[in-house]
């Protein structure tokens, strides 16, 4: 039985890989983005999880009353709007908190969060002008959760400092976690 990496052979190595990169480029041609799946690096259990759960979403400006945030915190900007548009007072709609690949202005993509509001329309506070999403919608409570479990925010798809308990444990109950 093999434990790990190190105990594949060249062929099984190759074969994991081929099998990652031919899922890599399905899920991106769904969204119309495969000239760059070169640059998505993922472990394949969350590219699975979000072929199975995922959506496209097509980009949009930052609406007015909304204001560009710091760029690589996209996690705790997303997270901080989707919480801010749920509090009694707020002037806001509802948003929901989505995670997913992306693509920037510039060509780079990788994992990343924004919200989107009830039509799902981008909220993204923190790239200007990207060129594609794919993500997962998930409930407010459910990321507010993560983040409180792990006392910061941080990705809850890429969750590999905890073992991706997304995957792990409430892959089969998305009635915990998938926003309509």
């Amino acid at each position: 039985m093999m434990n790990n990496m190190n105990d594949l052979t060249e062929e099984q190595v190759r074969a994991s890989f081929d099998q990652k990169q031919c899922l890599e480029h399905e899920m991106l041609s769904e969204c119309g983005i495969t000239e760059y799946i070169p640059m998505f690096s993922l472990n394949i259990r969350v590219l699975s999880f979000l072929r199975r759960y995922g959506r496209p979403y097509a980009p949009s400006t930052l609406p007015k009353g909304y204001r560009r945030r710091k760029m690589g915190y996209c996690f705790y900007n997303a997270y901080s709007l989707m919480l801010d548009s749920t509090l009694p007072d707020s002037k806001r709609p509802p948003l929901t908190y989505v995670e997913g690949l992306s693509v920037s202005e510039n060509g780079t993509g990788g994992i990343h969060a924004w919200c989107v509001d009830a039509d799902g329309r981008v909220i993204d506070p923190t790239w200007p002008n990207a060129q594609a999403y794919f993500g997962i919608p998930f409930q407010v409570q459910y990321v507010a959760r993560a983040s409180l479990e792990r006392n910061s925010v941080y990705s809850v798809l890429n969750d590999y400092d905890r073992g991706y308990p997304l995957m792990k444990e409430l892959s089969e109950q998305p009635h915990l976690w998938l926003a309509a």
